[in-house]
């Protein structure tokens, strides 16, 4: 059996869809099932937003023109990458391939560049194809042995996704005036996850709902594909222009 225990691979592009939403294929061939797309502000979201905005105006922070982009694909470049330099932003990749982000030892090199550039942002996202809801099918497919392995895989992921917190938190990026976004697909798992839910309230974050076709997300055939997204984020002005693509 393959070691990779994965959903179907696929690549972001940016740029604009040439097709209408309506006539893509769905991700894996597998239509999503509803997903609420309404985006709720509640006033400690705003109150947050404006005080850090304040903040990032009146203060001068050597992390201004900084993005962290955490956990990112091994590749040697990414398109986050390539639109920042493009905006004269200096675009940190802490990759999979040159660090692991579960040590704790490693997790803390990162947090150390963190702390010495405030008011840097950061862009976060964490292995997700283990928490698809395509894995439901392959572990009643391919029998014990996937599940169990599924089973490791998960765990990794769940490891990855608190120390990803631990980054995102208040006495690090956020707390330095930064702003932070994590992103996974609309209907992975991990968006159920209690931890990570009472950590977007309890830091003033909010959930955005997209498709991906709307930013050229493309399989690996090349075409686009209609892939439900979503964006946790700190900052309203992100939320405001995902928002218009729904």
């Amino acid at each position: 059996m393959d070691d990779k225990v994965e959903d179907a691979p696929i690549a972001v592009e940016v740029g604009e869809a040439a097709s209408h939403p309506d006539d893509l294929p769905f991700s894996a061939g597998i239509p999503p099932a509803a997903v609420g797309k309404a985006v709720h502000l509640d006033q400690q979201f705003l109150e947050t937003a404006r005080m850090r905005s304040r903040y990032r105006r009146l203060k001068h922070l050597p992390g201004q023109n900084v993005l962290f982009e955490f956990a990112c694909s091994d590749s040697d470049d990414s398109n986050l990458g390539q639109v920042s330099n493009s905006f004269g932003i200096n675009c940190i990749r802490l990759s999979r391939s040159t660090i692991d982000l579960c040590d704790d030892s490693q997790l803390e090199q990162a947090l150390g560049q963190v702390e010495h550039l405030p008011g840097a942002d950061a862009w976060v996202s964490v292995v997700c194809s283990y928490h698809s809801p395509l894995q439901h099918l392959n572990k009643f497919v391919h029998g014990p042995e996937y599940r169990e392995k599924l089973k490791r895989k998960q765990k990794n992921s769940i490891r990855l996704l608190r120390n990803s917190q631990v980054f995102m938190n208040t006495d690090k990026v956020l707390n330095l005036g930064g702003r932070v976004a994590f992103e996974l697909p609309g209907e992975n798992e991990l968006w159920n996850d209690e931890q990570f839910k009472e950590f977007e309230a309890s830091h003033g974050m909010t959930r955005v709902y997209f498709d991906g076709c709307a930013f050229n997300l493309r399989g690996r055939q090349g075409g686009l594909i209609k892939k439900p997204w979503a964006v946790s984020t700190s900052d309203l002005r992100l939320v405001q222009y995902l928002d218009q693509h729904i």
